[in-house]
C-alpha cells in the first residue's frame, strides 16, 4: 500500500494528520512523502526501526518541528503549527520518548501545568489541584503516586505515568500521541495504560501509538503503519497483518527467532551481590552467563544496583568481584575494577548530549585513546567508528552530537560505552529499552558474545519475555528484596510474575521444560493467543 492510500481509508474525518511531509535534518532525509491520518475512535500504531522517521512525524505533529514540504491538518483544517503550545491549543496531546516534566515541581503542579484551577483572577485553588491529580491518579490506576511527590523523587517508570497522566488530563483534547509510552512499563503498569487507552478510543479520541512492541498492537492497535529509512512502507488494518511480514517490512529482512540460543561454559563466579538480610538471597553471576533480574515498579532493582557500585550511598549490601568484597566511591571506580553498567535513563544518567558520539562511547576508556593525558584525535575516533559498525549505530558521522541521534541508537552508543572499558563483569539496566526489533536481535547477538568472551552478564528488565528468553537463571524482587531465583528449567512467565506479585509459585510438576522459554517462538516473535499477549 502506497504512502497516502492510508488517506481514503474507510472511517469518519480525520481529527488530525499529515500529508505528504517531508523533514531534512543537517543534509539527512528523515521524512520523505509521509501521509498518515488519525480518525476518531481508531488506535493507529506506528512502528519502524530507531531512525526510520517516526518521532520526526511524531514532532510534526505536536509542533516541535515544522515540516519542509507538505502539511499537518487539524480538525480538517490545514495548519501552520509553530510549537507545541499550538498543538496543544488545538487538542493534540504528546507523550515525548523523552519526558518533558519539571522535576523541582510536584506531580499536581506537572500534572496542572498550563491549565492550573484558580480561585479568582490570578489565585492558584491548590487544594482543588491536588484533588484533581489524585483522582486522575486513581483512574489511571497508580494511586501509589501521591501528588504532593516531587517528579524528582519518582522512579522513571513512574515519571512516564506523570507524563501520561498530563497528556490525557486536558479537556477539549481531539489526538493522543504517545511514543513508546511502555519503554519503561511493566506488564501491570502497560495493561493499565491499555484500559486507559480504549477508553479514550470509546470516548471518539484518535491516539496514535509508537512502539516497537509487536504484541501491544494485537492488544490495542486498529490500524498499524510501518515505517524504514523515512518513508511509508506499510500500511494497514491489525487485524488484516501478519506479524513476520511487518517485521520483515521493518528490517527489511526476515527474523525468525528474536531470542538466539546460546550454549556456553559457565565458569566461576564473577559478581555476588549479597542480601541485606541473612534470609535474602545473593545475586551471584557467574563467567559466561546471563543472569536476568525482574520486579515490578518500585522493586528496587535499579536502586540495588546503583548503590553497590557507587552511583549512590551504600543500602547494606555487599559486593564481591571473583571472591573479593569490593566497596565503590563512585561509578569511576567500578569501571577500574571491571565493572560496566548501561543506566536505566539514558538522558538523565546516560549520554552527554553536547559531547559527539565518539566522546561520549570513549568516555570510559579515556586512558586507551589518551596519551599524557592528552586525547588522541585518531584513536578515539578509530575506537568509536569500531562500535558504530558491530552494533549498527546509525549516525552521519562519529563526530555528529549525540543529541541529534534517535533513542535507540543513543542506547546502543551507552552499550559501546560500556564495552569499550573491557569489563569482566556488564550490568545492563533495561538494555533494549526504546530499542527496535532489528535493533535488539543486535544486542542480543552482543549479550552472547560477551558471554562466549567468559564475561558475566546481570541483565535488569521490565520486559518478561525478554528475561526469559535470554537468562540462563532469573532473580525476582519485590519491595527492595530478592524474593527468589530460578533457573531457565521453572522460569515460566506465570512463575516470575507470582514471585513479583508475592503469590506461591507452581509447582515443579508444571514447570516448563527445559530451555522451553528461550526456545519457544511465541516468546521471540510472539504469536496471537501465545504467552507474551497474554501477559
Amino acid at each position: 500500500m502506497s504512502a497516502t492510500d492510508n488517506a481514503v481509508r474507510a472511517g469518519g474525518q480525520a481529527l488530525a494528520g499529515v500529508y505528504g511531509v517531508e523533514k531534512r535534518f543537517a543534509g539527512v532525509h528523515a521524512v520523505k512523502d509521509v501521509t498518515i491520518e488519525l480518525r476518531p475512535g481508531e488506535v493507529h500504531c506506528l512502528i519502524g526501526e530507531n531512525g526510520a522517521g517516526k518521532s520526526t512525524v511524531v514532532k510534526m505533529l505536536a509542533g516541535v518541528h515544522r515540516p519542509d514540504a507538505g502539511h499537518v491538518r487539524v480538525g480538517g483544517t490545514e495548519v501552520k503549527l509553530r510549537n507545541p503550545h499550538d498543538a496543544l491549543s488545538r487538542g493534540v496531546s504528546t507523550v515525548f520518548q523523552e519526558l518533558t516534566l519539571v522535576p523541582e515541581m510536584t506531580v499536581a503542579e506537572n500534572v496542572a501545568l498550563g491549565q492550573e484551577p484558580l480561585r479568582g483572577p490570578g489565585i492558584l485553588n491548590r487544594a482543588r489541584r491536588r484533588q484533581w491529580t489524585r483522582e486522575l491518579l486513581a483512574e489511571l490506576g497508580v494511586e501509589e503516586i501521591r501528588a504532593g511527590d516531587k517528579v524528582k523523587d519518582l522512579g522513571i517508570a513512574q515519571q512516564q505515568l506523570v507524563e501520561i497522566a498530563k497528556a490525557v488530563s486536558r479537556e477539549g483534547e481531539r489526538v493522543v500521541i504517545m511514543d513508546e509510552p511502555t519503554a519503561t512499563l511493566t506488564t501491570t503498569e502497560t495493561e493499565t495504560l491499555f484500559a486507559l487507552i480504549r477508553r479514550l478510543r470509546a470516548r471518539g479520541l484518535a491516539t496514535l501509538y509508537i512502539t516497537h512492541r509487536l504484541e501491544e498492537l494485537e492488544a490495542i492497535g486498529d490500524v498499524v503503519t510501518v515505517m524504514r529509512d523515512g518513508a511509508v512502507v506499510f500500511d494497514g488494518r491489525v487485524a488484516d497483518s501478519d506479524r513476520h511480514r511487518l517485521i520483515e517490512a521493518m528490517v527489511g529482512r526476515r527474523i525468525d527467532d528474536l531470542f538466539l540460543r546460546r550454549d556456553n561454559p559457565v565458569g566461576e563466579t564473577v559478581m555476588e551481590i549479597s542480601g541485606r538480610r541473612e534470609d535474602e538471597p545473593a545475586i551471584v553471576v557467574r563467567r559466561g552467563e546471563v543472569v536476568g533480574l525482574f520486579g515490578l515498579i518500585g522493586a528496587g532493582r535499579s536502586e540495588m544496583v546503583r548503590s553497590v557500585y557507587g552511583a549512590d550511598p551504600p543500602d547494606g549490601r555487599t559486593l564481591h568481584l571473583d571472591g573479593r568484597p569490593r566497596r565503590f566511591r563512585s561509578p569511576r571506580a567500578a569501571i577500574r575494577e571491571g565493572v560496566a553498567v548501561v543506566p536505566e535513563d539514558r538522558k538523565g544518567q546516560g549520554i552527554v548530549p553536547l559531547l559527539p558520539v565518539a566522546t561520549n562511547i570513549g568516555l570510559s576508556a579515556l586512558p586507551a585513546v589518551s596519551k599524557a593525558g592528552v586525547l588522541s584525535s585518531r584513536a578515539l575516533p578509530r575506537l568509536a567508528s569500531e562500535y558504530v559498525e558491530s552494533l549498527s549505530i546509525k549516525t552521519p558521522s562519529v563526530r555528529q552530537h549525540i543529541a541529534n541521534l534517535s533513542g535507540g541508537n543513543q542506547q546502543k552508543c551507552l552499550i559501546a560505552r560500556a564495552l569499550a572499558a573491557d569489563p569482566h563483569a556488564v550490568v545492563l539496566d533495561e538494555p533494549t529499552r526504546g530499542v527496535d526489533v532489528g535493533a535488539r536481535v543486535e544486542v542480543y547477538r552482543l549479550i552472547n558474545r560477551l558471554c562466549a568472551e567468559g564475561r558475566g552478564v546481570l541483565m535488569i528488565t521490565s520486559d518478561l519475555p525478554e528475561a526469559i528468553g535470554m537468562s540462563d537463571r532469573i532473580y525476582v524482587m519485590r519491595s527492595g528484596s530478592v524474593v527468589g531465583e530460578l533457573g531457565a528449567r521453572e522460569a515460566s512467565q506465570d512463575a516470575v510474575m507470582r514471585l513479583a506479585l508475592g503469590a506461591e509459585p507452581p509447582t515443579a510438576a508444571a514447570a516448563e521444560p527445559p530451555d522451553r522459554a528461550r526456545a519457544r517462538p511465541d516468546v521471540g516473535v510472539p504469536q496471537p493467543g501465545g504467552e507474551a499477549d497474554r501477559a
